[in-house]
């Protein structure tokens, strides 16, 4: 049964038409996952290319990132792409390639994007989770493993999960104690420096939702429990966006189940008041709009190019920009992505 699937009427589409539909009730024994208050928003993309100094034979690639469709985001449409781009899906993001830019003349990159966002609730019954017993399978590997984000492999960061962790060993419990260390004990102060590492977050104990974030699927994986970052935007009441960061952890027999520690932990947005620490642990609003889930491995379209990556955004991605040939300098802006509708 895939993640996200919940009871409702259910049909079979053939070549020779649709049955009729017949009611399918889902049921685990760990608890239930429902998917409420839907929100339909319009998002607007755009990328400003300025102070170009270049000759004839140049070429820059843009790799513009889509929000990702994931049962409680979906229905996911590009609904406006100008220029035309050079491939519509390149690995989850949408491919400009611009040629022969000239000295003085400015690019502009334009996109549109349709979603549908809902809030996610889940309630699970602690008794019902069991450690992991398929510990060969592909989803277990790959998310408790080391990657680009996530240095689950650093001795000290293994000590200081087991630390937090003590003699627990059922997998939602021990998300709920790395849950509720971060919440009491990182203190929100926004960061000015986007290279730093989240081991000095954790040694000084501060930090915003993207340290936060990284720090709950670090402790977790270092702990065996699968869990993946989340970077996209966060939307308030006047449909202003800023970028944000949150996560999930996965419950063998279950499936995902969203984390905001950062909105947990009382940083500016929640729109849940005095239980937001308790709330944001196991749901999540229909105000997050996810650009992408983990680390999108990307490379270099040619060996020699010049690559831009931009830290803390709204995508995990290593490539945002890449140029080559006699191009010899630019200015490169990105907006972040902006609501311009909400139905």
């Amino acid at each position: 049964m895939p993640d996200g699937a919940c009871s409702g009427n259910v049909t079979v589409r053939t070549d020779r038409g649709t049955s009729n539909a017949l009611p399918v009730k889902i049921a685990s024994p760990c608890g239930t996952k429902h998917y409420t208050n839907r929100r339909t928003y319009v998002l607007s993309l755009d990328v400003d290319i300025s102070g170009i100094s270049a000759s004839e034979g140049n070429m820059l690639f843009l790799r513009v990132p889509v929000p990702e469709e994931t049962p409680s985001q979906r229905g996911v449409e590009v609904t406006a792409s100008s220029p035309k781009p050079y491939m519509d899906n390149y690995r989850g993001t949408i491919l400009h390639q611009l040629d022969n830019l000239k000295t003085g003349k400015n690019e502009k990159i334009s996109h549109s994007f349709l979603l549908a966002a809902y809030e996610t609730d889940t309630a699970i019954n602690p008794d019902q989770v069991k450690p992991w017993q398929d510990t060969e399978r592909p989803l277990y590997i790959l998310n408790t493993s080391p990657d680009a984000l996530i240095p689950s492999d650093d001795q000290d960061l293994i000590l200081k999960a087991a630390a937090i962790a003590g003699k627990e060993k059922n997998p939602y419990l021990k998300a709920r104690l790395i849950y509720d260390w971060l919440t009491a004990n990182i203190r929100y102060a926004p960061n000015t420096n986007p290279d730093r590492s989240i081991k000095e977050a954790l040694a000084t104990k501060t930090g915003d939702a993207f340290d936060t974030a990284l720090l709950f699927c670090t402790l977790a994986r270092a702990s065996g429990i699968p869990s993946i970052p989340v970077a996209g935007i966060l939307v308030d009441a006047d449909r202003n966006s800023r970028v944000h960061w949150w996560a999930e952890f996965y419950l063998e027999g279950f499936g995902w189940v969203p984390v905001d520690p950062g909105l947990g932990a009382g940083m500016p947005g929640s729109f849940r008041g005095s239980d937001s620490r308790d709330w944001y642990f196991g749901n999540l609003d229909a105000y997050h709009i996810a650009f992408s889930r983990g680390w999108t491995d990307q490379k270099p379209m040619t060996p020699k190019s010049r690559i831009v990556y931009k830290p803390r955004s709204f995508a995990f991605q290593p490539v945002w920009e890449e140029s080559g040939g006699n191009i010899r300098s630019y200015t490169s802006f990105w907006g972040e992505p902006k609501v311009t509708g909400v139905y």
